[in-house]
This record gives C-alpha cells, structure tokens and sequence, in this order.
C-alpha cells in the first residue's frame, strides 16, 4: 500500500453492503412486480366479459339475421340473373343490328331475299323473347328488392339494441375491474408506504425494505394509473402531462426541502465535516468539538452542556459524546 494512504475496513464494508443491499432491493421489486401482475391478470378473470350469443338470443339477433341473410340472398340472384339476361339482350341487339342491315342492303337493291328475311326475322324474334326474359328478371328483382327491406329493417334494429347492451354490459365490466384493480393497488400502496413511514422514524436498519415495497407499490399504482388515464384521457394529453409533471415536481422539491434540506439533516452533516452546525464555517481539525464555545463566522453557539451528563456537547449532535444520551 502506498505511504499516505490508509483505509477503513470497516467503511469498506459498509461501502460494499450498501451496494449489495441495493442489487437485492431493486431484485426484490423486480420479483415484486412479478407478482403484482400475477395478480392484476387474476383480477382480470374475476368479472366475465358479456356473453355475446346470451344477448344475441335475447334480442332475436340470429332469427333476424338469418331472415335477413336469405332475403339479401334472393336479391343477390335475382340481380345475377338480371345482369346475365341484360348481357344476352344486349348480344342479341348487335345481332338483330347487323341481320337487319344486311336485309336492308338487299332491299335496297331491289331484291327480296327470303333467306335474309328470315334471318333477320329470327333475330328480332329472339330479341323481343330476350327482352321479355329481361323485363321477367327486372320483375323478380324488384320484388326481391321490396322483400329485403322489411327483414333487413328489423336485423338493423336489433343489431343495434343487442350492440347498445353489449357495449353497457362491457363498460359495466371494465368499471369492476376498474375498482378491483385500484382496490388491491391502493391499498397496497398506502399500506407500503405507512411501513416505510415507520421504518423511517425509527431509523430501522431494514428501511431498504421498506423502500423496496414502496417502489414496487408506487410503479404499479402508477401503471395503472397511466393505463387508465391514457385510455380516458387520451384527448387531453398534453393537459395531462403537464398537470402530472407539475404534481410530480412540486411533490419532488416538497420531498427535498422536507427530507434532504431539512434543517437537522444539514446540521448534523456539517457536524460530521467538523463545520459550524448553522452556517458551515470549517473548524481547524487540530480543535476538538469543544474547543471553539461559538462559531466565528456566525456567532451561532457550538456547543451546549448535555442534559444527561451536563459535560458539553455539540449543537446538533444526535448523541452525546461523553455519555451517549439522545
């Protein structure tokens, strides 16, 4: 070991504790949140969803559908035959077309041939049947046409009563598990949180303990929160972060000035720097604590005698040195 250098084992061991304990508490919220969300994904069997054939029956749903279905059926081929017999008309028409200017250019020369009049008569004949086909298949369309309305009338209105109750039943659903999730969270939460309250005031060696079940407390509370606050309140995002981050950081600089300024904390820190308790003034390290009755600096006094013992003792000392007294 190098001359000017000395270390304290027993602050090496501390150093290496505190380390190691702070692994085993973020592994221990780690496993905790394990089974946070076992839990939540139990809750989340406990109210059953809406039971869509149940309600479908209720409201007549497949009866209608089904009359519904058939009628549209009937549309469909109605409308195929329809199209099938308007394209036939329409190559009859080009063969009608071209038999009667054929039998016209005949004509027109004076001559009257029976083979092309026949033809040509053949072609009308079977255009005017083919119309007649068409107009039948028009009719039938039509009347399929009528027939749907009332059958598909009657599907839309159930659907949309049968739609109405699934959706109430859904978010009744949601709602109970809403307050089953945040009725297992929040109580966590206040529970952790009131250990860590005690730990703390007693200064228990086991605080980590405590703060390990408050972070895991706090990260599902505000996972659920998030979830829930994102699927509601998606419109009003921007609102929301900066309501949420205000909360947070005035909630943070509550928590510095009430834990990490706190005026004792800060004296007894200096106390441990060998500086004046009230304003930080350094004490020559050669002096001991008794040695100066006030501070230079501030006038502050460094000193007082213990109530225990009545030998002096440090201003903002958590114990006496000479007997130990609190």
């Amino acid at each position: 070991m190098e001359p000017g250098y000395a270390v304290d084992a027993d602050e090496v061991t501390l150093t290496e504790s505190s380390r190691a304990e702070k692994v085993l508490a973020a592994g221990m919220v780690v496993f905790m949140l394990l089974g946070g969300l076992w839990v939540l994904a139990r809750l989340s069997a406990i109210p059953r969803p809406p039971d869509y054939q149940v309600l479908a029956d209720r409201f007549g749903l497949p009866e209608a559908e089904k009359a519904y279905r058939q009628a549209e059926n009937s549309l469909w081929h109605a409308e195929s035959v329809l199209a099938e017999r308007a394209a036939r008309v329409e190559e009859l028409r080009r063969a009608y077309e071209f038999r009667r200017e054929e039998y016209r250019t005949v004509l027109d020369r004076g001559v009257d041939d029976p083979v092309r009049r026949r033809e040509f008569e053949a072609a009308r004949e079977s255009l005017l049947q083919a119309e007649t086909n068409r107009d039948a298949a028009a009719a039938v369309r039509d009347r399929a046409r009528e027939a749907l309305s009332e059958p598909e009338a009657t599907y839309r209105q159930r659907q949309a009563l049968f739609q109405a109750a699934y959706d109430q039943a859904r978010r009744r659903r949601e709602l109970a598990l809403l307050a089953l999730r945040f009725g297992y969270a929040l109580p966590v939460f206040a529970a952790s949180f009131a250990v860590w309250q005690r730990l703390r005031r007693r200064q228990s060696r086991y605080l980590i303990l405590g703060t390990a079940g408050l972070a895991f407390a706090t990260i599902q509370l505000a996972a659920l929160v998030g979830m829930y606050g994102w699927h509601w309140l998606r419109g009003f995002t921007q609102l929301g972060v900066s309501v949420a981050g205000t909360a947070a950081t005035a909630a943070g600089l509550v928590a510095v000035r009430r834990y990490l300024a706190a005026p004792e904390r800060i004296a007894r820190v200096r106390l441990r720097r060998g500086q004046c308790p009230q304003c930080g003034f350094p004490r020559p390290a050669a002096l001991s604590p008794a040695a100066w009755a006030y501070c230079p600096d501030c006038g502050s006094a460094l000193s007082a005698p213990c109530g225990a013992c009545g030998r002096p003792r440090p201003v903002g000392a958590g114990y006496c040195p000479a007997c130990g007294a609190r």
